[in-house]
């Protein structure tokens, strides 16, 4: 099975819209700072048979953990999109999207202004399809 979405208009990011769900471990794989780019992935396993990317770009703040047991990213409300940017100021986030990382405990949030992914039958360390992260940047994956 071979899946995607990409979000990236306005009108995409309704506040507390879940755009992705999965019961799935995620790691922090790469991040770029050329580009801004946030690459998470779920690997292919003997359990598992497909991988699972997921884009943020260009992130402009973040806080994360590097190890996700089960994601879901949603856009924040309005109340919690607020106390980001107060949060980040004087960081100016006016026109990036705020996005929830919930998993258990503490929820983790992504400035950007687009967020995608793809489910393909990738090999664990092929680049992601999602043209992401381009040779040379720092990875984190195993």
């Amino acid at each position: 099975m071979e899946s995607n979405a990409w979000f990236n208009k306005e009108q995409d990011f309704a506040p507390d819209r879940e755009l992705y769900r999965s019961e799935r471990r995620f790691q922090l794989w790469a991040q770029t700072v050329s580009h801004g780019q946030l690459l998470l992935r779920s690997p292919n396993s003997d359990s598992e048979p497909t991988r699972i990317d997921l884009l943020f770009k260009p992130v402009t703040a973040m806080k994360l953990r590097g190890m996700y047991d089960g994601l879901v990213v949603r856009c924040a409300r309005d109340d919690e999109a607020a106390a980001v940017r107060e949060s980040l100021a004087p960081l100016a986030l006016e026109s990036e999207q705020i996005l929830i990382l919930e998993t258990g405990g503490t929820p983790d949030f992504v400035a950007c202004s687009a967020f995608g992914w793809l489910e393909d039958h990738g090999d664990f360390h092929e680049p992601s399809r999602l043209g992401a992260v381009p040779p040379g940047a720092v990875a984190w994956g195993p």
